[in-house]
């Protein structure tokens, strides 16, 4: 029988109650380890979004109740002090910049109609379906400096291509999440490449100035790379079979439903007719905006925000040149962007503040010291991707989980004699399942946005293919560990 959404909203919020409850009575205020209780608000808030659909509901009580954990009856007040501490924090800081100029360049590309140009000529060279997601899928090659770059520009330039050949929005959003990054953690001149490798040389595995030479020395061991990349492709080319959310979404649109998922979700467009392209652009009005991005970024040793923030300079001027936009229309786009982007700013915010929350709870220093137990070297990648990929599953901690947990896992890899370079891709490979899917993701945030459809319906379209890269690694690592030591 089929429960309509009042009762399942009823019934996680019943769930969010009996677990405020049980935290009263079962947990010490202030403690500074929670061991096992630490994972109560990673699986409410999994179980929360499943039965509400709603993520930013999820984000909020989540939070609160790992605030709540610690803190108790003074949970109101921390949970504020949290939100502040999250927003003044550089690092974060930086992230939610990152998102607003994105917004300003989304917005410049798409009213200035570059996008729309440049959609218009792939669109005549892309014959059908297949090809159009081949290209799709491509451009995160292209674009692999950084994964929220290539979902928010493949997202704004390839979203109305693929809709010219009743692809549906979430068959783009998922191609664009099971490749972005990927490619970003692959190629070294990705962002997720420099992080990886500037921790290898912190955790003294690498030799200073040799951390990107150890970090591609664990490459051939990211096996869930590998199989996303695959089965994105394979699911172009019609030889992956659609499953789930998308096999329905195509079923929507071939009964002549719309492109779009028909859930109201929390991203939305509020955007006027971008499909107009205005007189002057060329497709030098899109390369140029692009080229600039990825080439201002590498030059800022990929500082996401100096980047973006220079390449703006650079598409306004040109745009200029061109007598696109006068200077009052690039102010109001300015103030665009920036608006098109609040809420996802917020999500990102929040959704910050749960996982920090959850962190201070000592959940990651509890599974770390599971795997601590494990003194088979054979299966040691294999239980490092399992545990780590079940973590960032119910609550994605991306690069703040390479900072925990990489120490342990090299001090591991050398006591047990296991291959220390299959044993960090293990690792680094179960963060970007969770980059993939997590529903409190980042990456989940751009490629919804950039695709403009919800958060859930995105989420849960693209599900049964991540499980399936998942357990094609998990047989791989598991292999592996006997195979090669």
């Amino acid at each position: 029988m089929k429960i309509n959404l009042k009762t399942r909203r009823i019934l996680g919020y019943a769930l969010m109650i009996i677990a405020f409850i049980i935290s009263a009575i079962f947990t010490p205020k202030g403690a500074k380890y929670y061991g096992v209780w630490s994972m109560l608000p990673a699986i409410s808030i999994f179980l929360f979004v499943i039965l509400t659909k709603s993520v930013i509901e999820g984000f909020l009580w989540c939070g609160m109740l790992a605030v709540f954990i610690k803190y108790k009856l003074d949970f109101f007040t921390a949970y504020q002090d949290r939100v502040i501490k999250t927003i003044t924090n550089s690092d974060n800081a930086y992230l939610a910049i990152v998102f607003l100029l994105l917004g300003v360049m989304i917005v410049m590309l798409k009213k200035s109609g570059a996008a729309t140009y440049f959609a218009k000529i792939v669109s005549k060279r892309a014959k059908n379906s297949k090809v159009a997601l081949i290209i799709t899928w491509l451009l995160s090659f292209v674009l692999c400096v950084d994964d929220y770059l290539q979902a928010f520009v493949i997202g704004a330039s390839m979203s109305t291509v693929n809709d010219e050949f009743k692809i549906p929005r979430e068959h783009t959003a998922y191609n664009i999440r099971a490749t972005a990054v990927h490619t970003s953690s692959l190629i070294p001149i990705g962002s997720w490449v420099v992080f990886g490798a500037s921790l290898l040389e912190t955790d003294k595995f690498a030799t200073k100035g040799m951390g990107v030479h150890a970090y591609m020395n664990t490459v051939p061991f990211f096996f869930y790379s590998f199989a996303s990349l695959a089965i994105a492709f394979l699911l172009a080319i019609n030889v992956m079979p659609k499953l789930g959310g998308i096999k329905k979404a195509y079923e929507r649109v071939e009964n002549g439903g719309s492109l779009k998922p028909l859930i109201e979700g929390e991203i939305t467009s509020n955007e006027e007719d971008f499909h107009k392209i205005r007189k002057g652009v060329n497709i030098i009005s899109f390369i140029v905006p692009i080229a600039s991005m990825v080439g201002c970024s590498v030059y800022f040793n990929f500082n996401m925000q100096y980047g973006i923030g220079l390449a703006i300079f650079i598409t306004g001027a040109l745009f200029l040149i061109q007598k696109i936009f006068t200077m009052n229309d690039l102010m109001e786009i300015l103030y665009e962007g920036f608006t098109s982007m609040l809420q996802m700013t917020f999500l990102l915010i929040i959704g910050i503040t749960m996982s920090d929350m959850i962190s201070d709870l000592g959940f990651t220093t509890f599974i770390v010291n599971i795997t601590k137990g494990i003194v088979n070297p054979s299966i040691l990648p294999f239980i490092i991707f399992i545990l780590f990929c079940s973590t960032e599953f119910l609550v994605t901690f991306n690069w703040t989980l390479y900072m925990m947990a990489l120490p342990s896992v090299i001090a591991l890899a050398s006591a047990t004699g296991a291959n220390p370079y299959i044993c960090i891709a293990a690792l680094f490979s179960a963060g970007l399942f969770g980059s993939n899917a997590s529903f409190a993701s980042d990456a989940g945030l751009c490629s919804a946005g950039g695709t403009e459809i919800d958060l859930y319906s995105h989420n849960l379209s693209g599900l049964p293919y991540h499980i399936i890269s998942f357990i094609i690694a998990s047989t791989a690592y598991l292999a592996c560990g006997f195979l090669i030591k």
